[in-house]
């Protein structure tokens, strides 16, 4: 096999090791939003089932995926350096 035919196999390798590093990195605060999402809906009254609560979760959401954003580029400014 010749070097042309390796190289997408370990670009891939290398890749699959990235993501899970960033998941790895990740996991904490997913797993602090999951918990609070799941404490914010446990107990909740069906008559609260809409409105306040789908903006609290919104926002629970949308503050993991900053996380993640701001994870990912600072892997990418790793790799860049």
């Amino acid at each position: 096999m010749n070097a042309s035919q390796s190289a997408p196999l370990q670009i891939s390798d290398d890749r699959e090791t990235r993501i899970q590093a960033l998941i790895e990195q990740l996991r904490p605060d997913a797993e602090a939003a999951l918990r609070l999402m799941a404490e914010r809906l446990v107990d909740l009254p069906e008559q609260k089932s809409f409105g306040q609560i789908e903006y609290d979760l919104r926002d629970d959401a949308h503050r993991l995926a900053c996380s993640a954003h701001q994870a990912g580029l600072a892997a990418g400014k790793k790799r860049a350096t």
